[in-house]
């Protein structure tokens, strides 16, 4: 009769595998990663108090955002819209106090808006709206004036208006006083056509984009339009 001798796996291993080589053991269970909380009312609050809001009033729960009104470091009554994910989409100053602006806002706004409203000088912000596709930014610059900014997903800006003080046409157009003022606020000049209330300039921005603009006698720029179809940064 044949026997039968069982040998255990143990011993196997021990007989047949290099020394050092252990039996790999099963992997242990990885637990389900831990669920993200979501962005409720109190988070969204704790979000404004960081930029220095304070008197924060939840006006609006609705299914999609948070509707807040509150008042700024400077004082001025704003109201502003928070979405679930904890984008900040709307801000909204007071009409007294929109010609002022404020500067404590600007902090609110993602980094890539805060760049482009510091190349061009822009010092207090009055209303901002995230649109699906580009930002509304309406602000102040360092001179006082108004200023309108459509800027594109990609921080690329479309567009650039600029209150215009109009007034008679000077006597005297230095052009090469004009170029210098308009290279020195970050544009290359391409061309310059005077008119009789305004400088119209062929210009590339400081993102590198083929731009029209409208500029006063002394090389102020308050308009800049994106040429379309013209070749800039890739």
């Amino acid at each position: 009769m044949t026997k039968k001798t069982f040998i255990s796996a143990a011993l196997i291993a021990a007989l047949v595998l290099p020394a050092g080589i252990a039996i790999a053991q099963p992997a242990a269970p990885v637990p389900p990663a831990a669920t993200r909380p979501a962005f409720d009312a109190d988070a969204a609050r704790a979000l404004l108090e960081g930029f220095g809001l304070t008197d924060i009033r939840l006006d609006d729960d609705d299914d999609g955002h948070f509707e807040f009104d509150a008042r700024t470091a400077e004082g001025y009554q704003v109201e502003i819209e928070i979405g679930r994910d904890g984008e900040i989409r709307k801000i909204d100053l007071d009409d007294d106090d929109d010609d002022r602006g404020s500067a404590s806002l600007i902090a609110a706004l993602p980094a890539g808006v805060r760049e482009a409203l510091s190349t061009r000088g822009v010092v207090a912000l009055r209303d901002y709206e995230r649109k699906p596709r580009h930002f509304e930014i309406e602000g102040v610059t360092g001179e006082g004036r108004e200023i309108e900014i459509e800027l594109r997903n990609d921080n690329r800006v479309g567009a650039v208006s600029v209150s215009d003080p109009r007034g008679a046409q000077q006597p005297a157009f230095d052009e090469a006083a004009f170029t210098a003022a308009v290279v020195a606020a970050g544009y290359q000049v391409s061309s310059v056509s005077q008119r009789p209330r305004h400088v119209e300039v062929d210009a590339v921005n400081p993102e590198g984009e083929p731009v029209r603009l409208h500029a006063d006698f002394d090389g102020t720029v308050y308009k800049e339009t994106l040429v379309r179809g013209a070749g800039g940064r890739s």
